[in-house]
């Protein structure tokens, strides 16, 4: 994933954590229309997250700034974010 498709992603992501749970499907449906596969992500961010910002949001971001520093490097094995631990590179896009 791009820095930039995860900053869209935060951003969304972000917009629909400060909704109700009633709210943000039509949210998503709005936003999302013409990208599904950006629905996906961040619904299934919402899932893992139960809804709590900090407990998803905050490493995203943390992350971001990481990849947006060193866009080359990204993480190593051995390096945290947030509650994760970086094990392996799988891939690179």
């Amino acid at each position: 994933m791009t820095p930039d498709r995860l900053a869209e992603v935060d951003e969304v992501l972000a917009a629909a954590l400060d909704l109700d749970e009633p709210a943000r499907a039509g949210f998503l449906a709005h936003r999302c229309a013409a990208d599904p596969e950006l629905r996906r992500e961040v619904e299934a961010l919402l899932v893992h997250c139960g809804g709590d910002a900090a407990t998803l949001a905050d490493p995203l971001r943390q992350y971001l700034r990481h990849v947006s520093e060193d866009s080359e490097q990204g993480l190593a094995a051995g390096e945290t974010v947030g509650a994760w631990t970086i094990v392996q590179a799988i891939g690179r896009g």
